[in-house]
């Protein structure tokens, strides 16, 4: 109430690590959300027939692990530090691992809409 400040035992926000690393997580997770809902638009009555159907498996791996999983990522990447009193390895090492989880998960997406 008032001028009463309310803390978090625990929470050191100064050890979260800079906003740019987060950011790009933040960022591509509803990407691939996007992703999913757009290959879930373009289906055919294919989709319905099996759970190992390309589209289908391709379509569920856009949701989780381009939306979730990257959501998830960036989570831990914000409060793990924060919460657990730990710092970042490095704040470079997490940037790349960015880039390599978008793309990789891009790319494996792309394979499964191909997969025969």
């Amino acid at each position: 109430q008032g001028g009463r400040r309310v803390n978090a035992p625990g929470l050191v926000a100064a050890r979260s690590p800079a906003f740019g690393v987060v950011a790009p997580f933040f960022v591509a997770a509803p990407l691939g959300l996007v992703a999913a809902g757009l290959l879930l638009l373009t289906a055919d009555d294919s989709v319905l027939a099996g759970i190992n159907v390309p589209r289908t498996v391709a379509i569920t791996h856009a949701a989780v692990i381009g939306w979730l999983t990257t959501a998830i990522m960036a989570a831990t990447y914000q409060l793990g530090s924060a919460v657990l009193g730990g710092r970042l390895l490095s704040e470079r090492l997490a940037r790349l691992q960015f880039v390599v989880h978008a793309g990789a998960v891009a790319l494996f997406v792309w394979s499964l809409l191909g997969w025969h």
